[in-house]
């Protein structure tokens, strides 16, 4: 097998845990939101990026409005959820770069939390 068949290969499976990443993170912000009361929540990072998403990314999530007495439980409950490593991050702890770059490039997810 060529070397570039090869390179090809990898780069389709990655293309296509990056679009199940990215169904999956869908998912993941409606039953959220049937269990936890929250603004927004905000996908953002590599699975948004076509060639950025490896074997080792997460689904990287921003979740607004959330109780921050709720916030381990609802990290908790999506790891539980999800075939992927999740990172979750409340945006009230976020930088005002760190905002601006997700209300920017990052998709909302779901906003009837």
């Amino acid at each position: 097998m060529k070397f570039s068949t090869i390179f090809e290969l990898k780069e389709k499976r990655s293309e296509e845990q990056r679009i199940k990443a990215m169904q999956e993170a869908k998912k993941l912000s409606v039953v959220l939101a049937k269990r936890f009361p929250y603004e927004r929540t905000y996908l953002f990072g590599s699975v948004l990026k076509k060639g950025r998403f490896t074997k080792h990314s997460d689904i990287d999530i921003v979740i607004k409005g959330l109780d921050e007495a709720l916030f381990l439980k609802a990290y908790a409950f999506l790891l539980g959820e999800s075939n992927f490593p999740v990172d979750l991050k409340p945006w009230e702890l976020l930088d005002e770069h760190t905002r601006k770059k997700v209300k920017e490039d990052g998709v909302v997810l779901d906003g009837k939390g």
